[in-house]
């Protein structure tokens, strides 16, 4: 039969196994939830980000500095387009200038006129809509958050408009010269 000494340290023995055991649980969950939570890490390429950081700087550098060749139309003292000049600068012949000019007139207009259209549709979708919805205080402001896409489409035919005149006529103008003008006021 054992002695009360045997139980006693055989208990102790136990219990020092069993607090063991429950560290070695701990350990292995808390090393489990470590590797868990690194394995995204473990697979992020540090040195290729830093190696394409590098290479997006080298080309924002690049994009800043300009190149020798001008951008643009030169234009002269009256602000009218000095063709010669661009054709030089450009290193093309004043004819292709001439050509580039007529695509770009073509261009505008057909710019124009389909964002004027989109706008007058946008516009009448817009009014059909607020003539026919039952107006509460919820519906106000989200009618009215829509004014400003038709009034984009508008913004960018007058611009388009506005190159356009300027091509036809071969000079810098105003909104105002364009708006005031005895020539046709409508792109072509």
């Amino acid at each position: 039969m054992p002695s009360m000494g045997d139980s006693h340290e055989a208990a102790a023995a136990r219990s020092q196994s069993r607090g063991r055991r429950t560290k070695a649980v701990a350990g292995t969950l808390w090393g489990g939830a470590r590797w868990l939570v690194s394995m995204p890490l473990r697979h992020f390429p540090s040195d290729e980000i830093g190696k394409n950081a590098a290479l997006i700087g080298s080309l924002f550098e690049a994009m800043k500095r300009r190149p020798d060749r001008a951008a643009g139309l030169r234009v002269t003292d009256g602000r009218s387009f000095d063709l010669e000049a661009t054709a030089f600068e450009q290193g093309i012949a004043v004819w292709q200038l001439e050509m580039l000019l007529a695509r770009r007139q073509r261009t505008t207009a057909r710019y124009a006129y389909i964002s004027f259209a989109l706008g007058w549709l946008f516009f009448a979708g817009w009014g059909y809509r607020l003539s026919s919805i039952e107006w509460s205080p919820g519906v106000a402001l989200p009618a009215l958050e829509f004014a400003p896409l038709c009034v984009a489409f508008f913004l960018y035919a007058f611009k388009t408009a506005l190159q356009n005149y300027q091509i036809r006529t071969r000079r810098v103008a105003t909104a105002t010269e364009y708006l005031q003008t005895k020539d046709a006021f409508w792109p072509r």
